[in-house]
């Protein structure tokens, strides 16, 4: 019986420690784009480099993401960001605002989604 309750405790202390790391990856992952995106959004030229820095960054770690978050939003969110691309490339900067803010849209309510929260868990 004391096997049981052990197994039963090391069990619930795991799947939590897995739903905090959960949590804590995409809060950050989400955070660190949106801080990013901003950065970028603030300079006067949008400076193709930097753009591209973040499309890097982005592509790797939207990887990791693919085990917990809807692959569907990740790739959405991926072809927003290649059109964010051709947009600083052809140096359509109007263009490239309207992306940028539906970047910050997505970073904001894929964090509250996925953050640990009654509304959530309920």
């Amino acid at each position: 019986m004391k096997f049981k309750i052990t197994l039963l405790i090391l069990s619930v202390l795991f799947l939590t420690f897995i739903c905090v790391g959960e949590h804590l990856l995409i809060k950050n992952t989400f955070l660190h784009f949106d801080e990013a995106v901003t950065y970028i959004e603030r300079q006067e030229e949008y400076s193709l480099d930097e753009v591209l820095a973040l499309q890097s960054w982005w592509e790797k770690r939207s990887r990791f993401l693919e085990l917990t978050v809807s692959v569907q939003i990740l790739n959405d969110l991926s072809y927003t960001y290649g059109e964010l691309v051709g947009a600083v490339r052809c140096e359509d900067y109007k263009s490239a605002s309207a992306f940028l803010d539906r970047l910050h849209s997505y970073c904001h309510r894929l964090r509250e989604t996925y953050q640990i929260s009654i509304e959530n868990i309920l």
